[in-house]
């Protein structure tokens, strides 16, 4: 959910309620797990015999209620949905 009801912390800013989020040690973060496709465009220079990179764009695939979702801090794993269905 990109901007859905999943929202990106804003760096600097400090969330003023933090629910619990793993179900079976109630840590109150996870690791999720999201994909990003890089494309780049680049050119071949003949007397470097190798590729030089023009530029870059990074795609990100995001992430939703159904991405992997790991508590580094007791090893719980599951999805993001899971652990919202097991509070």
């Amino acid at each position: 959910m990109r901007g859905g009801a999943l929202q990106r912390g804003v760096p600097n800013s400090a969330p003023t309620r933090l629910e619990q989020l793993c179900p079976l040690c109630q840590g109150r973060s996870l690791q999720v797990r999201a994909a990003a496709t890089v494309r780049y465009e680049v050119v071949f220079d003949a007397d470097a015999r190798d590729f030089v990179v023009l530029g870059e764009h990074l795609e990100d695939e995001g992430w939703d209620a159904s991405s992997a979702a790991v508590c580094r801090r007791c090893g719980w794993q599951g999805t993001l949905e899971l652990c919202l269905l097991e509070r």
